[in-house]
């Protein structure tokens, strides 16, 4: 395995700003160039003769947000527990749950395909688009869908990335993702013309291509050879070591939820304005993401640093880095 611990960890660090944005920095850029992909795509797509399209790009990309963002927890749980292991030096203990949490991401994303039309169904409930919107929207999520898996095993290796607080590759992971993303929109959908369709195929094609390369970057810093041994034993698939993972994501998995519904609620009004405003705050939703995708490359610090002071076990080091 190549997993080191990143540097000392002090009480008191000389230069504790550096070592912070030397985490944060990384993952904010990763952060940022998500939401402007959004951009992106609303430029591809606002270019299109009718409104409706900005529209159903709106209920549409919400639908993957609400779905995708409800799993949230596997980043961010991932990031806690692999940093307590990293801070205890426990590499073991790291390997395996990063192992869980991508069967843990598989089995979820299972769950989202073979769930999907009642799924669909229930948020085109929920946001009550006009009739083409939802029409629109249907062929993209449709097709859409199909990248779960591939968006789940990549959330998970981005936790484990920064619990070791390697971000810089995160960044590289995400910029593959989302460069990648709005390069194939604006060529398939300006270029080539396949509207709607071309903007699902486009997400789905670059999320396939990022999953592959965060899995290479999982077994090159793990090995393959240490993953493999720890599948096979038999202690590993024990229900009671899932049940504990899944545990600590509870109360994360109930914030997002209600985080998610606020915003199912802002849609759901817009939509009921007709596709003007609806589409007018598809733009405007873009300049939220920006700045709240940013600063939670903060939070990702604060995360990787904590969690490794307390896998450690000395208070001060918790103190430190809570001040």
């Amino acid at each position: 395995m190549g997993v080191v611990l990143s540097g000392s960890l002090t009480a008191r660090d000389p230069h504790p700003n550096r070592r912070i944005w030397r985490i944060a920095a990384p993952a904010i850029a990763a952060n940022i160039s998500g939401p402007l992909v959004g951009v992106v795509d609303t430029w591809a797509l606002g270019h299109l003769p009718d409104p409706a399209y900005l529209a159903a790009i709106a209920v549409g990309a919400f639908i993957f947000h609400f779905v995708y963002w409800s799993f949230g927890f596997l980043r961010m749980g991932t990031t806690g527990l692999v940093a307590q292991a990293h801070g205890a030096g426990d590499e073991a203990r790291l390997l395996r749950i990063v192992l869980r949490s991508l069967i843990l991401g598989l089995g979820f994303a299972g769950a989202v395909l073979v769930l999907q039309t009642p799924i669909l169904h229930g948020l085109f409930a929920l946001l009550n688009p006009e009739a083409l919107e939802a029409e629109l929207a249907l062929r993209y999520c449709l097709i859409r869908i199909w990248a779960a898996p591939a968006i789940l095993l990549r959330v998970t290796v981005i936790g484990y990335l920064v619990g070791i607080q390697r971000t810089r590759l995160a960044l590289l992971i995400e910029l593959m993702l989302n460069l990648g993303n709005a390069a194939l929109t604006v060529y398939l959908v300006n270029v080539l013309g396949f509207g709607m369709e071309g903007a699902a195929f486009a997400s789905l094609a670059a999320e396939v291509v990022a999953a592959a390369l965060a899995v290479f970057v999982a077994m090159r810093l793990l090995g393959g050879p240490a993953l493999l041994s720890a599948a096979k034993d038999r202690a590993f698939w024990h229900l009671s070591a899932f049940a504990k993972l899944m545990s600590v994501n509870g109360f994360i998995f109930m914030r997002t939820l209600f985080l998610l519904l606020a915003f199912a609620l802002l849609w759901r009004n817009s939509a009921a304005l007709g596709s003007t405003v609806l589409s007018t705050n598809q733009v405007l939703i873009q300049f939220l993401m920006l700045t709240s995708f940013g600063l939670d490359g903060i939070a990702y610090a604060a995360e990787a640093l904590v969690g490794m002071a307390v896998g450690r076990m000395i208070r001060r080091f918790y103190a430190r880095w809570c001040a």
